[in-house]
């Protein structure tokens, strides 16, 4: 019997797989304090920002803002002409603050403006304004007019030029009436000489300097002829300091606040819709809003200003 001879087996051993291990996180960043590099760079963003908030803002009062006032010009024109067509331009008191009350001519100056009622910072910004307490132009007494001489399309920048001897002439509700300059002058800030009652004259005020100018610069008119016939008269008390045209619409601290917070919002939303979006469809989303707002803390700001600036 033959006996046959199997190969001896070999076992392989594999290697075991290593022990399953639960995957470790990674520890959260150390947070970084700031340094002298973030504060250059905040501050270096925030002089940029103020430089160019400030820019625009000059370059609103300058230019800019002449485009509302033609506006409210033309549509102080179109409803004084058809007022004195039918006889319903005012003549009487109480007058609406904000009506049109005249149109003030002057021919060596170019100068063709609807005067509306009332003298404060806001009324400025449409024309000339009657100050309330004086006397209705053309009509017996002291009549006061205030203008600006640079925002707003800067209606009296020229009336420093104007010589004794020419002509202003007034168109009311009760008729027209030709005035001859006879004096030009300024007063300090503090003297409201400019402002007392002094017989049939007109007086036009504005500020003594362009841009930072602390008094009054103005020019005295009397009468060609007889004054217009008197309508009604309301007395009232001593002007208000808002009303002399080196002071401001304080009334127009609160509209400021609320639109420079619109704007901030509407900055850190700008902010955000970049990071989320793409350049072009975020720019057209942004400006539109970034741009009204801005204009509104700007239109609020000058309001905060001498109203004859």
């Amino acid at each position: 019997m033959t006996t046959v001879l199997e190969p001896p087996t070999t076992t392989v051993e594999r290697p075991l797989p290593p022990p399953a291990t639960r995957p470790t996180e990674p520890e959260p960043a150390r947070r970084r304090g700031i340094d002298a590099d973030d504060v250059r760079r905040v501050g270096r963003a925030g002089l940029l920002a103020l430089t160019l908030f400030v820019a625009g803002f000059v370059t609103y009062l300058v230019f800019l803002s002449a485009l509302p006032y033609a506006r409210a010009q033309a549509g102080l024109e179109g409803r004084f002409s058809y007022e004195l067509e039918w006889s319903l331009a005012p003549v009487n008191q109480p007058i609406a603050t904000g009506a049109p009350v005249a149109v003030l001519a002057i021919p060596a100056l170019g100068m063709h403006e609807i005067v509306v009622e009332g003298s404060s910072s806001t009324e400025l910004m449409r024309g000339p304004g009657r100050l309330p307490s004086s006397a209705l132009p053309g009509q017996p007494g002291t009549s006061i007019i205030l203008g600006r001489r640079l925002a707003f399309g800067g209606p009296f920048r020229e009336l420093h030029t104007l010589e004794k001897g020419e002509k202003v002439v007034l168109t009311t509700g009760a008729g027209e009436l030709t005035y001859t300059v006879e004096r030009v002058g300024t007063l300090p800030g503090s003297d409201p000489a400019g402002f007392a009652a002094n017989g049939d004259r007109l007086v036009l005020v504005t500020m003594d300097e362009a841009m930072f100018g602390g008094g009054r610069l103005f020019v005295e008119a009397v009468p060609d002829g007889p004054s217009l016939p008197q309508g009604t008269r309301v007395p009232s008390g001593p002007p208000a300091v808002e009303e002399l045209g080196l002071a401001g619409d304080r009334e127009a601290a609160g509209a400021l606040l609320v639109w420079a917070e619109v704007l901030l919002l509407l900055a850190l939303g700008t902010v955000v819709l970049f990071k989320r979006m793409e350049r072009g469809p975020a720019w057209l989303l942004a400006v539109p809003p970034l741009a009204l707002a801005t204009w509104l803390v700007y239109e609020n700001l000058a309001r905060l200003l001498p109203a004859t600036l």
